[in-house]
């Protein structure tokens, strides 16, 4: 049988374990930062031996539960979690691994999901409130999402079989929030180009021109889309002179 813990095991264990209980030789507590590797407090069993000896399990990198007990320390926490996956994201774009920067962008705005307070909630348990954010949360929440969904979009543009409907969706998202984002603007006229909604594709990108009179890529998509918009009413005109003739 384990040994039951004692007042001496207790005592040489406590400049590693602190604030736990023991029962029948395993002791459950916190380690602090430090040990075992790990950053922040984690939660982990200490086995006793006969000797009184000890030696760490570590069962998770967690921090402790004081650290999220209040709602907004989790939503804080979300919200530096997916600025740090966004991050990610972007380091992986640069380096041309799309797969893994899509999955980051992705994981940010799972963190971001249900905080932002101008879209309906997801169901909370009953009783809950949507915690409050402040002006500046706010600000670092849309930014985020809007670069997530705008980098999603450069991604998928970059992609062997380019998905232009999903294209044209992440930059929607972006100009809902931020209607004169050149990127957005160019990527969305690029997607609807390529979906043959060229008049939609032309108030777009004219936009984008505006913006960015001297941009090359823009200048290039809507010079082709007028050009595709002027043979479509060429060949539109044609097929009514003929329904009339006859």
């Amino acid at each position: 049988m384990a040994p039951m813990f004692d007042r001496p095991a207790v005592t040489r264990t406590r400049n590693v374990i602190t604030d736990g209980v023991g029962v029948g030789g395993i002791w459950v507590g916190c380690v602090p930062e430090g040990v075992c590797g790990g950053s922040g407090e984690m939660f982990c069993i200490a086995v006793l031996t006969s000797n009184f000896t000890n030696r760490l399990l570590c069962l998770s990198v967690l921090p402790t539960p004081q650290l999220q007990n209040r709602p907004e320390d989790q939503v804080e926490a979300r919200i530096q979690k997916a600025v740090q996956f966004k991050t990610e994201g972007n380091e992986y774009y640069n380096q041309r691994r799309l797969r893994e920067a899509i999955s980051r962008y992705h994981w940010a705005l799972m963190q971001l999901r249900g905080l932002d307070p101008s879209e309906p909630a997801p169901l909370h348990a009953f009783g809950d409130e949507k915690v409050k954010l402040s002006p500046e949360q706010v600000a670092l929440l849309r930014s985020t999402e809007c670069d997530c969904y705008n980098n999603l979009a450069a991604c998928l543009l970059q992609s062997e079989k380019v998905n232009y409907i999903r294209v044209r969706d992440y930059c929607l998202k972006v100009l809902d929030r931020q209607a004169d984002n050149t990127k957005a603007l160019y990527r969305a006229g690029v997607a609807l180009y390529y979906t043959r909604d060229y008049d939609q594709a032309l108030h777009y990108l004219s936009e984008a021109a505006k913006l960015s009179p001297n941009d090359v890529q823009v200048k290039r998509y809507l010079q082709e889309t007028e050009r595709c918009l002027n043979q479509y009413h060429k060949r539109e005109k044609m097929m009514y002179k003929e329904m009339f003739a006859k």
